[in-house]
């Protein structure tokens, strides 16, 4: 969970530490579950390889 770690970061250091910056550009996907890594790799032409299923799919 790297986007929960970043904040902890975040909340840590003294606010002149940190700068916001503006992105032009629409943000990634989150994607925390197996359906949603699929969709994306569908959305790239691809799908899983095979034998990386987890058991609760």
């Amino acid at each position: 969970h790297g986007d929960k770690a970043v904040w902890k970061i975040v909340d840590r250091e003294p606010p002149e530490r940190i700068t916001r910056v503006r992105v032009d550009e629409a943000l990634p996907p989150d994607v925390d579950t197996w359906d949603e890594y699929a969709a994306v790799c569908r959305t790239f032409g691809f799908t899983p390889p095979p034998g990386i299923v987890p058991a609760d799919a």
